[in-house]
């Protein structure tokens, strides 16, 4: 397969995935199997794009990644933590749970510690995380060879689930990251056997039943939270099952353009969901009065797609005027 063919795929299924984020946090009814696999899908796809560790290049990587991640989330954290400090938290659930602009700030540095320290910008989180992930597998990319780098991100990943209880949160997500290594390693392990080969049905028929079957056995799953389900072995079933039913299909359909508008502007994206719904709600509360927003399935579904569209001008503008938080140099 080309390798213009396999952009197309991978930033398909990244747009896919960002729109899946987007919806779960309008809560509809199948959450729990979005969350299933979209996180594990986002480290996957991390790891595709993950260039091969050599010694000489591992500094400018590191900094090269840190200046696409790091400060990108460091910005849009900043503007998001200054307006929730303005005017967020004055209303809504933020001024009912009376929460401190000391904490929330603390939120910021470290990137975690839920709704008291990032009730800002939640969203935001994977930032740190997947860069934090980048450098644990970097440093696994050295090992000899596959087999070994397999046990490495298995052995990292356990780790990350034993020590996931000893405290509330780590800083910028290190237990996270742990546990992700293992999704984003096997992208990189396996990224030239998806490019080259398609998933034949019987394998796609096996991972729909072991979804179907690890999902009736399991329970919530939220790496935010890392909350991983009944355990690991099933939330680790489940999530690959999903990636590669859905690898499987996306590599089947036509180029679609506007997923990969989205994968293009993931951060624009992720940084702004919420803000817009925040807009919606408000338009609907000051034009309709509507003040409880306990919305349909079909609703959630249909402020979902204007969530992605009313994205689409701050994009622009972002790219046009700010490029360096959508993790582009000025031209």
């Amino acid at each position: 397969m080309k390798k213009k063919e396999r952009i197309h795929w991978v930033d398909m299924l990244k747009g896919f995935a960002m729109i899946t984020v987007i919806y779960c946090h309008n809560f509809p009814v199948i959450n729990d199997y979005i969350y299933s696999f979209h996180m594990p899908l986002f480290f996957f796809i991390a790891g595709i794009f993950h260039k091969k560790s050599v010694f000489e290049n591992v500094k400018k990587n590191i900094v090269k990644r840190a200046k696409a991640i790091i400060v990108p989330y460091y910005l849009w954290g900043g503007i998001l933590y200054f307006f929730w400090f303005l005017v967020g938290r004055h209303f809504g659930n933020s001024k009912l749970k009376n929460l401190s602009p000391i904490e929330n700030l603390i939120g910021l540095i470290c990137g975690q510690g839920g709704e008291k320290y990032m009730d800002w910008g939640i969203p935001i989180w994977f930032l740190p995380c997947v860069f934090v992930t980048f450098l644990i597998y970097t440093a696994v990319d050295f090992l000899p060879n596959r087999k070994i780098k397999l046990l490495a991100i298995i052995i990292l990943s356990i780790l990350g689930y034993s020590i996931s209880d000893f405290f509330d949160w780590y800083f910028w997500s290190f237990d996270v990251s742990l546990v992700a290594v293992f999704f984003y390693g096997l992208g990189q392990l396996l990224k030239e056997w998806f490019v080259e080969f398609e998933i034949p049905f019987y394998l796609n028929l096996i991972f729909v039943i072991t979804y179907i079957f690890g999902m009736y056995f399991s329970f919530k799953v939220d790496m935010y939270h890392s909350v991983y389900g009944k355990n690991l072995l099933f939330f680790y079933t489940n999530a690959l099952s999903a990636i590669f039913i859905f690898i499987s299909l996306f590599k089947r359909l036509p180029k679609l353009n506007f997923l990969i508008f989205i994968a293009k502007n993931t951060l624009v994206y992720l940084a702004t969901q919420i803000r817009i719904l925040t807009v919606i709600k408000a338009i609907l509360f000051f034009g309709i009065g509507m003040s409880v927003f306990n919305f349909t399935e079909f609703q959630k579904l249909l402020i979902t797609i204007i969530q992605v569209i009313l994205i689409i001008p701050i994009v622009y503008t972002v790219n046009s005027f700010f490029p360096i938080l959508n993790a582009r140099d000025k031209r």
